[in-house]
């Protein structure tokens, strides 16, 4: 009996077949059937070209493969889709527009750093934003702007921004057939990326951009996200979605939080999130609690082509224009030397209770073997001013400086010990009546 999918029930199914490259019918097995010839399982084949590009050349040149076409390498790449999702007040546009700020500009900002076009350093790019209109792009194009020391006019027509006239659905759903299909804006888009010779097109939010679409469906998002694929590389672009994500606290770089269907996850290549700083970050980072709302950090959630990175952290300030407005920007920022976070700390004091491979740590911050600044190094306190400052903290919090009786040269010498006497494998001076 042969094998194959079991009958559709109610009639034959047509397949179409699509490829870029035909297979002769000598190529295929007794299982094919020609065109117009209906199958043992139900179906009818159309011939249109075979459905799968197919490659047997074994014997390529390894030098020749085409590199991968980065934009900005870990975060845009030709022909693909990256996506950037935070809450309503991460600041996500405002990041966007930063980004596209140093597209055009052909300037690196923070760990964004663009490959050089192939004329010019600088990449054109066009952003459609649903949400803000000209004047308050202007407005925070004008903020954002000055960290490179340029001005407005120094994009000089590199940067292209568009919004809807009422309503810029790309796609929507047919209220007759109740399929998702494309609309005119979606073939204005097209256009718009021709014009402007864009390389990275932005569109900020993905949710004013459908009508009728059930975000929470995966077969919904699915086809609205192959489409806007299928854009990408027809058209030769990066392309970057801004996304909202679900309410409540979102860990950083769980992609798993963004707002709606699962399959959005599958269909892009680079994702990130950005969210606020929380309380535990800003006491470990010196901030206080009144300000940390002004400081968010962007995390790699998946990349296909690049190893994940480390936290990349922004300060939101605001900046007076000429105007007398005030606008947001955003500027790279840099985590303090010797920051002492909840883990790292909490690995500190395990590793004094558990003892070097040479007895308890010795409390002199020296370059031998069993002094507590390698364990601190380990962990990334590397100053002295923040090791003494750390061994000051522990002090103060019940760690003890103690004596025991060295085993190996039978010396007494001082160690570092938890309130409750770990280290226990030490002989400490003073414990079982031994003065």
């Amino acid at each position: 009996m042969p094998r194959g999918p079991p009958p559709d029930v109610g009639g034959p199914r047509v397949v179409q077949s699509r490829s870029r490259r035909r297979i002769s019918r000598a190529q295929t097995s007794p299982m094919c059937w020609p065109s117009g010839v209906d199958s043992p399982f139900g179906y009818t084949v159309v011939a249109e070209g075979p459905a799968f590009w197919v490659d047997r050349d074994d014997a390529w040149d390894e030098a020749a493969i085409p590199p991968r076409p980065w934009v900005v390498p870990g975060y845009l790449m030709r022909n693909t889709l990256s996506l950037v999702v935070g809450s309503p007040a991460a600041g996500k546009s405002l990041l966007a527009l930063l980004w596209s700020i140093a597209l055009a500009l052909g300037e690196p900002v923070g760990k964004f750093k663009p490959i050089p076009g192939a004329e010019s350093p600088r990449r054109r790019v066009l952003i459609i934003n649903a949400e803000d209109d000209a004047d308050e792009q202007r407005r925070r194009i004008s903020s954002l702007i000055r960290q490179f020391g340029k001005r407005a006019i120094d994009l000089d027509g590199w940067l292209t921004r568009a919004g809807p006239e009422k309503i810029a659905s790309l796609f929507e759903r047919n209220a007759e057939t109740g399929k998702i299909t494309r609309t005119a804006a979606l073939a204005d888009l097209r256009l718009l990326i021709e014009e402007t010779g864009a390389s990275v097109v932005i569109l900020d939010p993905l949710v004013e951009l459908t009508t009728g679409v059930d975000e929470n469906s995966n077969g919904d998002l699915k086809q609205v996200l192959a489409e806007l694929r299928t854009l990408a590389k027809e058209c030769g672009v990066a392309m970057l979605i801004v996304h909202h994500l679900r309410k409540g606290i979102a860990a950083p770089g769980d992609l798993d939080s963004a707002r709606g269907a699962s399959s959005i996850i599958g269909a892009i290549r680079v994702g990130m999130t950005l969210t606020g700083m929380n309380e535990e970050e800003a006491a470990a980072l010196g901030i206080s609690p009144d300000t940390r709302r002004n400081y968010v950090r962007l995390d790699d959630g998946k990349q296909s082509y690049a190893p994940l990175g480390d936290a990349e952290w922004f300060e939101r300030i605001g900046i007076e224009l000429a105007n007398g407005d005030w606008a947001p920007t955003l500027l790279p920022w840099s985590v303090p030397k010797d920051t002492v976070t909840s883990e790292a700390r909490a690995a500190i004091e395990s590793g004094i209770a558990r003892g070097s491979p040479d007895g308890p740590w010795s409390p002199t911050l020296s370059p031998k073997p069993r002094s507590v600044k390698h364990l601190l190094v380990s962990h990334g306190i590397t100053t002295g001013d923040g090791q003494r400052k750390l061994m000051q903290d522990l002090i103060a919090g019940g760690f003890e400086v103690a004596q025991f009786k060295d085993a190996r040269t039978r010396k007494i010498v001082t160690g570092l010990r938890t309130s409750d006497g770990r280290p226990t494998n030490a002989d400490w001076k003073g414990d079982d009546g031994d003065e």
